[in-house]
């Protein structure tokens, strides 16, 4: 019910969040803030800034460390578990648990046949799946990504902002949005790749806390995706070796003369 005649607006920023603001004001419309006055204040907010900043340090720690353990425990994992769609079902399920993503879907690509094919999804219907897929042209991922912004090594598909041809105005727009409230028509493309092939997609959508990711939290997404490209190449490598003793097994039990391999020293191997 008062009146106030003037005041100084403080922004409480970390980074280049804002927390939250301080107002200090003065009903007395004559008075004028002196120099020490505002020096004082700027202390408190320094201070709160402070505070908040341990607090998320500390959060964000706690966070990775938690991330880093279930990293290590996936990488354990690659080498006992043979089965590959039951491990990449844990690394999308890990995704789900560990960096709070509530739908998650993940496709890879034949390396023989060059053809998306699905591995999972959580977090949505078998229709809505189809949907989704059969929504673009030209396939989910490939139209997204085509339209989409760079964050770390992902791509971020802005409802409002993405179009064929980003300008660097349009980019500039798409990094004041982040930290901003998540929309359910957003979605965050993480490519799976290894030695320069494209192995897979990650595609994830509504985070448990409705915020648009920041880098760091995209390259935690990232680390999964690397899980992911190793379990990819090791099954092709895998299949290719098979193939490749089948192929010779029967060549050798085909040939109308006998067959002999030794090694260098003579002895005689098959």
């Amino acid at each position: 019910g008062k009146e106030y005649h003037q005041g100084i607006l403080y922004n409480l920023r970390i980074g280049s969040e804002k927390k939250g603001l301080m107002i200090v004001a003065s009903e007395k419309a004559e008075q004028q803030f002196t120099p020490d006055q505002i020096m004082e204040t700027e202390e408190l907010i320094s201070n709160a800034t402070a505070v908040l900043e341990e607090s998320r340090v500390v959060k964000q720690a706690q966070k990775t460390l938690k991330q880093l353990d279930r990293i290590f425990e996936l990488g354990k994992e690659l080498t006992l578990e043979s089965d590959i769609n039951e491990l990449l079902n844990k690394i999308a399920t890990a995704i789900r648990r560990t960096l709070g993503w509530n739908i998650v879907i993940l496709d890879q690509i034949n390396p023989y046949s060059n053809q998306i094919e699905n591995v999972c999804y959580y977090g949505i219907t078998q229709a809505s799946y189809e949907k989704i897929k059969n929504n673009k042209s030209n396939g989910f991922f490939i139209n997204l990504i085509n339209k989409s912004f760079r964050i770390s090594h992902s791509y971020f598909y802005d409802n409002q902002l993405s179009k064929e041809n980003i300008t660097p105005e349009d980019q500039l727009q798409f990094q004041l949005s982040i930290g901003r409230e998540w929309s359910d028509d957003d979605w965050l493309i993480i490519p799976i790749r290894s030695k320069g092939r494209q192995l897979g997609y990650f595609a994830v959508n509504d985070p448990v806390d409705r915020v648009r990711p920041t880098e760091d939290k995209v390259r935690s997404l990232e680390y999964f995706a690397n899980q992911a490209a190793v379990v990819l190449e090791n099954a092709k490598l895998y299949l290719d070796l098979k193939n490749s003793e089948e192929k010779y097994r029967l060549l050798a039990e085909t040939m109308t003369m006998g067959l002999v391999t030794c090694d260098f020293k003579g002895n005689i191997i098959y």
